[in-house]
């Protein structure tokens, strides 16, 4: 009997594994039938954990006698290791063009474009650990914050981050739900583009060459409708920003979705980062709590080409569901004329 009990529970647990994997499947060899933001596409986001859960699983299916299926499971986990390279390297970096050079500041003095210490964070609208995220945030003393779902206690103009930094960009949503917030200690020429509540764009300007535009993004979550409908608006409006381009946040989309590659093939993005597992589960908000093992890849940071995306890690966030991830924007060639 409990033989039995233990082989339905690998053919169940190797079933669970080899819907995910043909989730992804189907919607990158059926891009029409399976758009940006569906139901395939979220599922598919849990190809990292589909995968090691066949491998696991299926030397257990072999000892069980259960030989086909567990053939059939651990060459669909290689085809899938094979086609996901994310999941193990990252993209070469483009080596620097020719040098970039700032105009003359006050001393008379100019010099290359210096690079940018940047960081993008969910940090959870009910954080129960704001402060904690607060001192995370200013210890790692970045030169650019994107926030999404900045608590209240955050935003507040009184707070120690608002101090440390001058430049502000806050969307106001309208809504009880908190808009992104950009902190930068250079100027911002700010842009809100209309693209929705949840994103937002600013061009930093120290002047000449060196300025660069960033944006955030917030997707909503995949199969409700509004992802796609997202995608479209939001590719459509960072095509329209010419020169250097930074586009940061959380896609709620997978390196391999078709959400993420739509987006970055129209607006000529690239991601160039190891598929990092960002999204933990919940952390006790209104959607209760839960653990999501490995995490799933769905924070990111695009750069477009002639600005490079280096060094990228992860980062913990007290009291968040997601980890933030901290870089180094270099610009790599001077922005067209």
């Amino acid at each position: 009997m409990t033989g039995k009990i233990i082989r339905l529970a690998l053919r169940g647990l190797a079933g669970l594994a080899a819907a995910t994997l043909l989730a992804g499947f189907l919607s990158r060899l059926l891009p029409e039938a399976f758009p940006a933001g569906s139901t395939m596409d979220g599922i598919s986001a849990l190809r990292g954990q589909a995968i090691a859960l066949a491998l696991l699983a299926s030397p257990a299916l072999l000892v069980s006698r259960d030989r086909g299926l567990a053939l059939a499971m651990g060459l669909g986990a290689l085809g899938a290791l094979a086609a996901t390279p994310e999941l193990f390297h990252a993209e070469p970096v483009p080596p620097p063009g020719a040098a970039l050079s700032a105009p003359a500041g006050r001393d008379g003095e100019s010099g290359g474009c210096p690079p940018l210490k940047a960081v993008t964070a969910n940090l959870f609208q009910w954080n129960r650990s704001a402060e904690a995220a607060t001192r995370v945030l200013l210890d790692l003393d970045a030169d650019l914050l994107v926030l999404q779902e900045p608590p209240a206690r955050l935003r507040a103009p009184q707070g120690p981050l608002f101090r440390r930094y001058p430049h502000r960009l806050q969307v106001d949503t309208g809504t009880a739900a908190a808009g992104p917030l950009l902190l930068s200690r250079r100027p911002l020429l700010a842009r809100h583009l209309g693209i929705g509540p949840k994103h937002a764009v600013a061009t930093l300007d120290p002047g000449g060459p060196c300025a660069l535009t960033v944006a955030t993004a917030h997707l909503d979550w995949p199969g409700t409708g509004a992802q796609g409908a997202e995608v479209e608006a939001l590719a459509a409006r960072l095509a329209a920003i010419h020169g250097p381009l930074a586009v940061m946040g959380d896609f709620n989309a997978a390196p391999w979705s078709r959400t993420l590659r739509q987006l970055s093939d129209r607006a000529g993005l690239r991601r160039r980062h190891r598929a990092l597992g960002t999204y933990r589960g919940g952390a006790g908000g209104r959607g209760g709590a839960w653990f999501v093992p490995g995490g799933l890849p769905i924070d990111h940071i695009l750069t477009r080409p002639g600005l490079a995306a280096e060094s990228v890690r992860t980062i913990e966030i007290p009291g968040s569901d997601h980890l933030g991830l901290a870089a180094t924007l270099r610009l790599t060639a001077a922005p067209p004329p």
